[in-house]
This record gives C-alpha cells, structure tokens and sequence, in this order.
C-alpha cells in the first residue's frame, strides 16, 4: 500500500471542535465522537472539495486521502500506530514558536504602525501614512453595518442554517491610486462616526474601539508573494503573515518578514496552521481581552490584482475559506478586499461560497484634498489655514487622485526646500516636512510658483506612475473616446461597457481611468496633457490648454479654444468616427428655460481640427465661402483677425457662428472669488447683427463676464457666460481657460 499524508491529532479538543463545526456545516451529525471512538464511517460521506473548502487545500486532501484509505490513518486519539504527515499547531505550540523572537512577551497597544502619527518627521519616504481620512463617511458607515451583521454571525453562528453562506467579505475596487488602502487602514478609526453609527454604548462599537485602540489593524499585501512554498499553502502562508504584522515592532533587532517566513516555515515542515490558532495566539499577549467573539483583528487583504496577474485565484480562494472556517467557529475577524481586478474579486468571493458588498469609493473633492494638506501642515505651529486659488487650480487640474495628491505634497515640500535654502537644485528623494510648510507660507500665492510645482508634480508623476504612456500608445485609436467621456461627463454604464477594444474595467486595471462614485470617468489632468502633447489623432481638434501645462494662452489662442471644444463635443455626441450624424443644439450647450431646441445634423466631415481662414469671412461672402465647402473634410474654421463678421464657425446645418468676447478684469475676479461684470448693455445684439442676412443659423456668444438677465434673446441665440462654462467646456478645461490669461 502506498504510504499516505494523514492529519494527525495534535490538540484533540481542536480537532473535535473543527469535526463538530464541519459536521454542522455539512448536515453530518456526530463527527466528532465517532471520530474519538475510531469510527471514520461517517467522514467517508464527505467530498474532497468540500473538505478542501473547510479545512484549506492541503489539510483536507490530507484528511480525504486518509478517509478513504483502508487503514486508519486518520488519527483518532487512541490511536498509535504510523507517523502522520501533518499536525494541526494549537495557540500554545505557536506561542512556544514566536516567543524566543520577541523582546517582550507583551504586545504594545499601538493605534498605528508608526512611531508617533502626530509628529510629521523629516526625510520620510513614504508620506501616505498620515493622511487623514476625507470624504468617506457614507463608505464607513456601510462598511459598519457589514460589520454589525458579521458580529451576530460570530456571536451564533448555529442560529442560521448555512453560517458559512452568511460570512461577508466587503470589497474595495478600482484604479490603483484611489485610496483603497488609506480606507481601509483608517475607516474604523473615526470614534465619533462609529459611535453615532453603531451606538456609543453598544458591544460592536466596543469591539471596534479596542481592536483600533490596540493596533490590530493589519494590511496583508499579496505583491509580495513570491515563493512556491509559500504559494503552495495559503492557510499558513496568511497566518504568518498576519502574525508577523502583530508582533513587527517587539521582534528582537528588527526581524525582517523574510526572516520570520523562513523561521516559521522551517517550524511547519510536519504542521499546519489554522487561523483561529493565529487568533488565539495574538490574544493571548492582550490585557483586557473579552473573549474570541469579541476580540477584533481587522484584515486589509490588499493587492489581491498580484494574484488574478499570476494565476493563483486559487490561492485567495483558500485564504477565504479558512477566515471563513475561523469566523463560524466563533473567531473575531473581518476582512475587507482591496485590488483592481472588480469581476474576478467577485467571482473567487462567490466561488467560496460567501458573500460580498462593493464599497464604492469616490475620487476626493477639491475641499476634501486642501484638508488633508492642511492637515500635515499643521502637524506644527503657526496654522496654516487656506490655500491660494492658484494651488487650488492645481488640485482641479491633478483631479484630486489620491496617488497624485501625494505626487503634489511631495513636490511641495521639494520646491519649498529648495526656496528656503536658496538652492537651486530640486531634491524629490525625501519629504521634508519644513520645505512643505514654507512653500505653504511663503510661495503659494505666486503664479509662478504654483506654475513650477505644476510642472514639476507632472515630472514626478511621470517617473512613479509611467506605464500609463506604454498603455495608452496601445490604444491610440480610442484616446479620442476616452478624452471626450473625461471632459464632458458623459456617463458610464457598467464596468463591462466598451470604450473602443478595451472594456471600463480593463482600463481601470490598467491605471489609465478612475471612476468617480456617480460612474462617470475621469483621466487626471496629467493623463490628458499627456494624450494631447504626443498621441492626438490628426483628425481630432488642436486644444492648447491641454498640449501646453503654460497658464500663458494669448487672447487668439483662447478663441480657437472654444472652437475646438464645441467640435470636440460635438463629435463625442455623434458618435465619432464617422463624420456624420444628429444632435439636438442641448446636446452641446445649456439652454435658456423655455428656449426652443433645434436639430443640428454634420453630414460626412472627417476632420474636426479647427482650420485657419485664409482671408477674413463676412456676412457679405459668407454664401459663397458656405457653398463651397460644403463637400469639404474639414468641420470647423477660425477667421481672420479683425473680421467684422463671428470669430469661429462650424459649418454643420444649421451652421454655428461662435463670438469669444474675453474679459481678463472679470477672469482675474473670478479667480480672487469676487463677482465678475455684467455683459454691457447691447452688447450681444450689436455682435450677432454682423453675422444677421446670412440664412439660418445659431449664435453663441462667449463671455467672461455674467450674462444680463434683462435682455431678451431669440431661439437662435446662446449665451454662455462664466457661470455656464463648465457646462460646454467641461470641469477641467472651464479651469483652465479661466486661469489662461495671456500676456499678449
């Protein structure tokens, strides 16, 4: 007979305790007393996979094999015949196995992985840990009523009839870049939301409020995950690395996780490891512990996209089904799921017979970014209490990524540094803490500054997070579709919509796209700039303000602008490629309440980009100029300068004239935050009676000052002012433009 691995009886109260709960799960009463009497009839009803799911891959292979041998090598206590294969450690033999590392056997109660949170240091290098948590208190309190009902699991898991079918694995999806992690780490920290949440006075929000207390917060990275050995046993592989994280800070010389890895995998040659022996193990160094269904461990299984890459979706797998096992035998744990991958995640969590919620995390807001920056400025005295529109500028324009928030800080600090020693040389190696806050004190208020910090927060970005620029001249012929879904909003339906060959989904596991929490897209300014300087498709319209990161724009350069934009959008509305189609004129632009809604069709033009006039165009041989290009490629003309006619045209049917009338004393208002003026009386009536005689057609009018509301407009006019130039320019080309005063 071949000779066969068979799972030992180590602790017998432990392994009776998993019979019993492995019975109850599987409707197979007695499993454990038969068991004790040398009975194994019973577990010969049993599947292999279902074994696999409850015990972990390794041990219930071990465990079926012997079951269905002929001998009895599926130990009962009595029994003494054989060597086992396998032993199941219990929290005392871990215990014994961790405690020679430790320079005390008592674990501090740290609320965080760092030294002092409070205290902003010097030269770090990583500077994402003390960012304070904005903006997620609906994401926080969904995640706590998760938790509430996971407690009442734990609690009694006999009081429902498939327990294992109610652990629920929250998870966090999306770009890289969004703050998954920061969440995660930091969501169950916020005392008075968890208290207004849960009660104040109630055992879960006592629950939370030890774990935090004590530092049982751990991020299980799985980018690591480097070694077969460690790939081939997923139960132990996440029990020691989760013991490691507990006990980090008290290993004698700063043990390495390598060097813990290797010692305990060289202790469980012979052994297996279950996670509620982990549970126990780190309980056991606590004071004033309540018991396991009341003692938290927080789980951040983060980087789980490492393991969809790799093929090893059968690794999570098992670390579900073993946290699973632990949590209906009564332990304290709750995991939340962090990666880019969104269907694959859900589909392992579904496999393992378990449930999920998706937590969806929206990008940060403008108010909610200047919060955390003010937040680790004031890590010392003076307060520093606002920030300039010119930083606020930026902000818009980096689109408040959190991943790029910290591009910007860190910048900041160098620029600051550099100022303050009066060094020309810009070092962006180490974050200095008093370069920071001189950039804030000193430097933020000057246009040139925060031009630099522009300049230079893009270079950074460009050297972190480069792989965007190999993956976008893959897809070069959808960059058009992507721009347009980022600058007009236009919605997305699901994360399985196409945009050109690649899905929403593929491109947010590929870093290019973030979504925001009303499923619309965005490309930070920085990808933008990015498509616009090197991968423009010739037939798409010229757009200074995202080739150029120079605020300088002269005044001509900002009425090709709305040209090109208003071509632009009408191309994403058309549907694109082909040239052709149909659109309602409140498709491109706001209407008036009231106003009557016209039907604009563009019949065969393939080029979009705005054409230069030869010679200036009026009403007086406007028909000719119309006539003859009505067969032409191109879509859109500026005029000449000076002509007494409109700046722009787009020659659709009807055709738009487009009047710019740009005001630099209402641009410079709007950017200090005071009203800006009122269009002059007459105004729009005098600039549209140039281009009146020439048949039908549509006037829009362009201002950087506020429209007057008194006067009286036709069907075939529209006034866009300041108030309504995010609404056709879209959010980030609206700052733009507004910040673009030219010097010439």
């Amino acid at each position: 007979m071949s000779t066969v691995q068979a799972l030992p009886t180590g602790d017998v109260n432990v392994v009776k305790t998993w019979l019993q709960s492995f019975g109850e799960v599987v409707g197979v009463e007695g499993l454990a007393d038969k068991w004790t009497q040398g009975n194994t009839a019973l577990l010969r009803m049993v599947s292999r996979d279902m074994l696999k799911e409850t015990f972990g891959g390794l041990v219930g292979n071990a465990m079926y094999n012997a079951i269905h041998e002929n001998e009895p090598h599926f130990r009962s206590p009595g029994s003494t015949s054989g060597q086992t294969a396998f032993r199941i450690l219990n929290s005392s033999q871990l215990r014994a196995l961790i405690e020679p590392l430790l320079e005390s056997n008592v674990l501090p109660a740290k609320r965080e992985s760092l030294m002092d949170i409070d205290t902003m240091p010097n030269d770090v290098h990583d500077i994402s840990p003390f960012f304070e948590l904005v903006g997620r208190e609906a994401q926080t309190r969904e995640l706590l009523q998760l938790f509430k009902t996971q407690i009442k699991l734990i609690g009694n898991p006999r009081s429902f009839a498939e327990p294992m079918k109610q652990v629920c694995f929250p998870t966090c999806v999306g770009t890289a870049g969004k703050g998954k992690t920061t969440f995660a780490r930091l969501a169950f920290g916020q005392e008075e939301l968890v208290a207004n949440e849960l009660g104040a006075t109630s055992i879960e929000c006592d629950i939370i409020g030890r774990c935090v207390k004590a530092g049982r917060v751990y991020r299980i990275g799985f980018e690591d995950l480097s070694r077969v050995i460690e790939a081939n046993r997923p139960t132990d592989s996440l029990g020691i690395r989760v013991l490691y994280e507990a006990f980090k800070y008290v290993f004698k010389n700063n043990l390495s996780f390598e060097d813990f890895r290797t010692h305990m995998f060289n202790h469980l040659t012979a052994s297996t490891l279950p996670f509620s022996a982990v549970h126990e193990t780190i309980m056991s160094f606590f004071v004033n512990c309540a018991g396991p269904t009341q003692d938290l461990i927080l789980l951040n299984l983060d980087e789980t996209n490492y393991l969809f890459d790799n093929n090893l979706q059968g690794y999570l797998q098992e670390v579900l089904s073993a946290l699973s096992t632990s949590i209906v035998n009564g332990k304290c744990v709750f995991a939340l799921l962090t990666g880019t991958h969104a269907t694959m995640l859900f589909d392992v969590v579904k496999s393992s017979r378990c449930q999920t919620e998706e937590i969806r995390l929206p990008l940060l807001t403008p108010e909610e970014t200047s919060t955390v920056i003010l937040d680790i400025a004031n890590r010392t005295t003076p307060e520093i209490t606002t920030l300039s529109p010119h930083l606020e500028y930026i902000l818009e324009l980096l689109g408040v990524v959190p991943r790029y928030m910290e591009c910007l800080i860190w910048s900041m600090a160098a620029l600051g540094t550099a100022h303050l020693q009066s060094d020309a040389a810009i070092d962006n190696t180490k974050f200095r803490h008093a370069g920071f806050r001189h950039f804030l004190s000193k430097m933020q208020n000057d246009p040139a500054h925060c031009n630099h910090l522009l300049q230079i927060t893009n270079q950074r970005i460009l050297q972190k997070y480069h792989q965007y620029r190999t993956i976008f001249g893959d897809i070069a012929e959808d960059i058009p579709t992507l721009v347009a879904h980022t600058l007009f909003g236009l919605q997305i339906k699901s994360r399985s919509m196409k945009l050109g060959k690649l899905t929403v989904e593929e491109l947010e596991q590929k870093d290019v796209i973030f979504l925001d929490g009303q499923n619309r897209m965005h490309l930070p300014f920085v990808h933008l700039h990015f498509l616009y300087a090197k991968k423009r498709s010739r037939t798409m319209p010229r757009i200074r303000a995202l080739e150029s990161l120079d605020n300088d724009l002269s005044s001509d350069q900002n009425e090709g602008l709305t040209a090109a934009i208003v071509a632009f959008r009408l191309w994403a509305v058309i549907g694109g490629q082909s040239g052709s189609g149909m659109c309602k004129l409140s498709d491109l632009m706001r209407l008036r309440p009231g106003q009557t809604d016209i039907d604009i069709t563009v019949n065969h033009r393939t080029s979009f980009e705005v054409k230069q006039c030869p010679k200036q165009v009026t009403s007086s041989n406007w028909a000719e100029f119309y006539a003859t290009r009505t067969t032409a490629a191109t879509l859109v003309y500026k005029n000449a300068a000076s002509a007494s006619f409109a700046d722009s045209f787009i020659l659709s049917n009807p055709p738009i004239l487009i009047q710019d009338k740009q005001v630099r004393k209402s641009r410079e208002a709007a950017i200090a935050g005071r009203a800006t003026s009122i269009v002059p009386s007459g105004m729009l009536k005098a600039e549209h009676d140039k281009c009146r005689g020439i048949g039908k057609h549509i006037f829009v009018f362009v201002t950087d000052d506020r429209q007057r509301m008194t006067e009286t407009l036709d069907d075939d006019e529209v006034v866009v002012d300041v108030n309504d130039m995010g609404e056709l320019f879209g959010h980030f080309l609206a700052f733009r433009k507004a910040f673009s005063i030219g010097t010439h």
